[in-house]
């Protein structure tokens, strides 16, 4: 398999900070974090259960966030260590019986709202670090990620972990274990049960609901996930943001930190390397090949559908259609891994590639297909070509896609099809007009003509807009101008 090598840029626009990752030049992931968008996934709350289903054996939990969150019995522990002086087994398996009205629970998020639906939470406590990832919750026990191959590795790897393990919980080394030493493994933990004891502490005082434990920004995630040996170069373009990445990398590799560096050319980071170009894109249903075919993608709240066209396609092998569809559906399928990456749609994903009549074509393209997503940080389960020659993709989703986050539904025609949100577009304009200050120097006057639609919103986000760009700045609208189009006048 190709050496993966990873390039991480880093933008930030005042409160809202956003995070590329480049596989071999291909952008593959996109992380939006402010306000309106940051998650609750790996926090930890002290809750109170507020209602029980009988039915549907789960329970809903206020933790502080709105929207009563959404625990399964199968998400509950059966031993209950440490929290509000309980230690004892738990047989029955009756959610009534676990989780009583008004019961106080510590419980971790596994999964975002999305539209309508509440938080998922676990009483299954997971705690990553760089290492090893921390389950306290479990019993005590060693695992290594799947990931590792070489048995020797995984061998060696539990030798050295089994003696150090703590006196609760399981461990799970992770891929970035590989290769690692006592001391290396010694520090993470070191850390992690410091946490985690921190959390019991505060459980213990803390009313319910309350927040116990948040966890790491989206860049420091980012960066924690990624094997250093795969990381190229980071690029950041905020001073702050810079000595943070710089301060967390200190911590456990040297090496790393001497590749990343602070961005301050004139045009903007996302420009320079086309991320935005890309995440315009995302509004757009259609992804040509390069071989003249083309996707479209679907997205509904529970179910991605994919479809994949020949277009102009004429392939490269005999020109039979066989082998033109072989061809096509080779370069989709590794389109289609990075667009879901990309565009992060979960549940599930239906892919209906040009028909194959044989058997080794089909083979070849579900492998390739397979093989490309091996780099994917969700967990999925692929299966192969079913009766109706669909290939069906189960993607776990944690949070909102990406294409949710950026784009709304078009109001010209009646959500058949989406655009950029205000947000996107005002976050645009304005990359554009720091773009011209940099050029022309503080101080420029600059009037903005946008759609009818997007004025009052531009008009009330006007002061931080002349406050970032360090520009005087009005905004005018014209009629004519559709969603996607703006002008920007230099005075």
């Amino acid at each position: 398999m190709v050496e993966v090598k990873k390039k991480i840029l880093v933008s930030t626009v005042m409160d809202e900070t956003r995070v590329a990752v480049f596989e071999n030049d291909k952008l593959v992931e996109f992380y939006i974090d402010n306000e309106t968008t940051r998650g609750f996934v790996g926090n930890i709350y002290k809750g109170k259960v507020v209602n029980v289903l009988v039915s549907l054996q789960s329970a809903f939990i206020n933790i502080g966030v709105g929207k009563n969150v959404y625990l399964s019995s199968n998400d509950t522990v059966d031993t209950v260590t440490g929290f509000f002086g309980q230690k004892k087994r738990i047989t029955s398996h009756r959610i009534e019986n676990r989780m009583p009205k008004n019961k106080e629970v510590v419980v971790q998020v596994t999964k975002d709202p999305i539209s309508e639906k509440g938080a998922k939470v676990s009483e299954k406590i997971s705690l990553p670090g760089r290492y090893v990832v921390y389950m306290p919750t479990e019993e005590r026990n060693v695992y290594v990620s799947q990931r590792i191959m070489n048995n020797a590795e995984r061998k060696r790897l539990k030798e050295i972990v089994e003696p150090i393990l703590p006196d609760c919980g399981t461990i799970i080394i992770r891929t970035e274990g590989e290769g690692q030493g006592l001391k290396d493994f010694k520090d993470d933990l070191r850390y992690l049960t410091r946490v985690w004891k921190t959390i019991q502490a505060r459980a213990g005082n803390a009313p319910a609901p309350s927040v116990l434990y948040k966890n790491v920004d989206i860049v420091l995630q980012v960066l924690r996930d990624t094997p250093s040996s795969q990381i190229e170069n980071v690029l950041v373009d905020d001073d702050k943001q810079y000595e943070n990445v710089i301060d967390y990398v200190s911590h456990f590799d040297d090496e790393l930190k001497g590749r990343v560096r602070l961005y301050n050319e004139h045009k903007p980071l996302f420009e320079m390397f086309e991320v935005n170009k890309e995440i315009a894109a995302l509004a757009n249903p259609y992804v040509k090949l390069k071989s003249g075919g083309y996707l479209i993608i679907q997205q509904t709240e529970s179910l991605c559908a994919i479809d994949v066209n020949s277009g102009s396609s004429r392939g490269k092998g005999t020109g039979l259609p066989e082998d033109t569809a072989l061809v096509t559906n080779i370069e989709a399928a590794e389109e289609i891994a990075r667009q879901i990456r990309l565009r992060n749609h979960g549940g599930i994903i239906v892919i209906d590639f040009i028909d194959l009549r044989k058997r080794e074509n089909r083979n070849t393209v579900y492998h390739k297909l397979e093989n490309a997503l091996k780099n994917d940080k969700a967990k999925l389960d692929i299966l192969p070509f079913n009766s109706l020659g669909l290939i069906e993709i189960a993607r776990q989703r944690k949070r909102e896609s990406n294409t949710s986050m950026v784009t709304e539904e078009c109001r010209h025609c009646s959500g058949a099809g989406r655009v950029l949100s205000k947000s996107e577009m005002f976050t645009k304009v304005m990359e554009d007009i720091v773009n011209v200050v940099r050029r022309r120097g503080h101080g420029v006057k600059v009037e903005i003509t946008v759609a009818l639609d997007l004025f009052e919103y531009f008009k009330s986000r006007l002061p931080e807009l002349e406050k970032y760009t360090k520009a005087e700045v009005k905004i005018m609208n014209e009629p004519a101008i559709v969603w996607h189009d703006y002008r920007i006048m230099i005075n």
